[in-house]
């Protein structure tokens, strides 16, 4: 089903999202099993507001619903590519200190590597900003594009590394301090 008019939103990138949102209670409100609706409608409503919500999944929605083919594995842009190198190289420094916080026998041990660990910490903190800053530019950048451009394939597949990375990020930071 159509997550744009399932929700009552026109078929565009740009969308007023307290009106996506008002639209998505008032529907799920309605067709709650607990209420006496439909949960199969329930469903729907809710991967419909799920897929819109995102900027990116709500491009990927207007490529299918226009018939225009998406490359998942096509070019990302430069400015993504350039992220690559310094992320690994801090997931590879979190994840042995993650393995020397786990082998450490004693109190002592893990206390002696607290000073890594808040230094990771801050590294980690610093990628996560840096991320969320470019996702908000490549998201002004997508309202401004034209579905049928080549740039706006490249711009979903960067959100797309951005968010994945920025999820790496937050679970090597969770795990420092468990």
């Amino acid at each position: 089903m159509n997550p744009f008019t399932l929700l009552n939103q026109p078929e565009s990138i740009q969308l007023d999202l307290s009106y996506l949102e008002d639209q998505h209670r008032d529907l799920s409100a309605k067709h709650h099993p607990d209420a006496g609706g439909d949960e199969a409608l329930f469903k729907e409503v809710n991967k419909a507001y799920q897929t819109l919500k995102p900027i990116n999944s709500r491009a990927l929605a207007l490529l299918e619903i226009n018939n225009i083919q998406y490359n998942a594995r096509g070019t990302v842009s430069n400015d993504v590519m350039e992220h690559f190198t310094p992320l690994s190289e801090l997931f590879q420094q979190t994840d042995k200190h993650l393995k020397q916080l786990e082998e450490a026998a004693s109190q002592l041990q893990k206390a002696l590597l607290t000073g890594i660990s808040l230094d990771l910490q801050s590294k980690l903190e610093q990628w996560i900003q840096t991320l969320d800053t470019h996702l908000e530019t490549i998201e002004t950048q997508i309202l401004s594009l034209s579905i049928e451009t080549d740039n706006i394939q490249i711009s979903i597949r960067d959100t797309a590394f951005l968010l994945k990375w920025k999820a790496q990020l937050r679970e090597r930071y969770a795990q420092l301090f468990i």
